[in-house]
């Protein structure tokens, strides 16, 4: 399945509680198997309660984009995503910034389980890629999440490495300041972080992903096969 870059604003997705269709028929209408969707407590609930959804059998999206519920999709059905391929990736589409949407949706459907299993993803391809999350996707991250999001540490803790130790042609201080300034919410994270000594010498997708997943520290990880 094509990871595709999408518009959230422009384009809607509809979740049917029916029998799915092949990946090569999914358009504006995305099926979904009831024993598959049940698996996310969101859609549980939805789909199984007192809601219109659950006498309609169809739940409209309009937040995310087609190519996100595409992804969620793949990981719903397969239990993984595909390899990245990250010959697509710039700052603002391709492999990272769809998973940092994959995510941010992980979390408006409350699925802790996607949330680790994207973030595991995210570690793995941030630190064999040598890179740090952008600043449109740190943006993105802001617009999306919660204030106790996992993914806004992950974040943070990029930026406090791009002040420190950031290429200027890669990552101007004019821009990461002008970001920093526009929202309150990023330099008050990192300003926390520095406070709390917790930003280390390298660059968060060193950190065992365990770092930014949502089970009990030294619990058994589900996705410890997934790191490499």
């Amino acid at each position: 399945m094509a990871e595709t870059p999408e518009n959230p604003k422009e384009q809607n997705a509809v979740a049917s509680a029916s029998r799915p269709k092949s990946t090569s028929e999914f358009g504006d209408e995305l099926s979904i198997k009831m024993v598959d969707i049940f698996r996310v407590p969101y859609f549980e609930k939805m789909f199984n309660g007192g809601f219109k959804e659950a006498n309609d059998l169809k739940a409209y999206l309009p937040d995310d984009g087609i190519g996100t519920f595409h992804l969620f999709l793949e990981w719903l059905y397969r239990g993984a995503l595909r390899p990245a391929d990250m010959a697509k990736h710039t700052t603002t589409s391709g492999p990272l910034f769809n998973r940092v949407k994959l995510y941010c949706f992980a979390e408006k459907i409350c699925s802790t389980e996607l949330m680790d299993y994207t973030m595991t993803e995210l570690v793995a391809l941030y630190r064999k890629n040598y890179k740090l999350v952008s600043i449109p996707a740190v943006e993105w991250i802001y617009e999306s999440t919660s204030p106790e999001s996992l993914l806004r540490k992950f974040a943070a803790l990029s930026y406090i490495r791009v002040v420190s130790k950031g290429v200027e042609e890669k990552w101007p201080m004019s821009l990461v300041a002008e970001t920093l300034r526009s929202s309150g919410e990023p330099a008050r994270d990192v300003l926390q972080l520095m406070r709390s000594g917790e930003t280390g010498s390298e660059p968060p997708s060193m950190l065992d992903p365990c770092h930014f997943h949502h089970h009990k520290q030294g619990a058994d990880c589900p996705y410890y096969e997934d790191r490499a």
